[in-house]
């Protein structure tokens, strides 16, 4: 049955993984157009609401993003939170683990950022402290 658990742990922390890559992403396309990054994410009703350089990015997980758009989005398993800053220039996103999701550790969390740093803490998916 551990190995079950572990198999199951890791089936999580790679979606959150896979959210932060899209997420940066989107963020990284949304700076092309609009020479800032997005303060909030929403599903495809608040993107189109905000419009074009509107402050919000497509939160990538279908039938689960506020509308309106928000920086923080709570999912199954994580919390996802969406940062600025130097006047939208930089951008932190940061997925924290839900401790019921990982045995109640507390301490599950992965990053990444505008300059492409995924760094990561707690025992599950990380390694070295990196992604």
């Amino acid at each position: 049955m551990p190995q079950y658990s572990q198999y199951v742990i890791n089936a999580k922390t790679t979606h959150a993984k896979s959210n932060l890559q899209t997420l940066n992403t989107e963020e990284q396309q949304y700076y092309q157009d609009c020479r800032a990054y997005a303060g909030s994410m929403g599903d495809s009703a608040a993107l189109t609401a905000a419009g074009t350089c509107g402050g919000v990015i497509l939160w990538p997980v279908a039938n689960t993003a506020p509308t309106p758009s928000a920086a923080s989005i709570t999912g199954q398993y994580f919390t996802y939170s969406l940062t600025l800053q130097n006047t939208g220039q930089n951008f932190t996103i940061t997925a924290t683990g839900i401790p019921s999701q990982f045995d109640n550790a507390n301490n599950v969390v992965f990053t990444t950022t505008d300059a492409g740093l995924n760094t990561c803490t707690g025992p599950y998916g990380c390694s070295g402290g990196k992604w």
